[in-house]
């Protein structure tokens, strides 16, 4: 049986995603997006994906964070 970071890697490896936030794979998986994150570090920590933190804010000055994960290709 597969698990969820094996999901998400065939989801990157078949070109059906070719970048994933921890929210948009719970949306495609309808898993929980903890669950989500977790699988996805996991598979930074395997050496297939890499991630990319940034910071927003908007007008009131409220701040938010967003990690995308891309898959490896070196």
């Amino acid at each position: 049986m597969s698990t969820l970071a094996d999901q998400l890697e065939e989801m990157f490896l078949s070109d059906k995603v070719t970048c994933l936030s921890p929210k948009f794979a719970a949306t495609l998986t309808g898993q929980d997006v903890e669950l989500c994150s977790a699988a996805l570090a996991e598979l930074v920590a395997r050496g297939v994906l890499f991630s990319n933190a940034s910071k927003s804010s908007n007008e009131e000055g409220q701040v938010s964070h967003q990690t995308t994960y891309f898959l490896r290709e070196d």
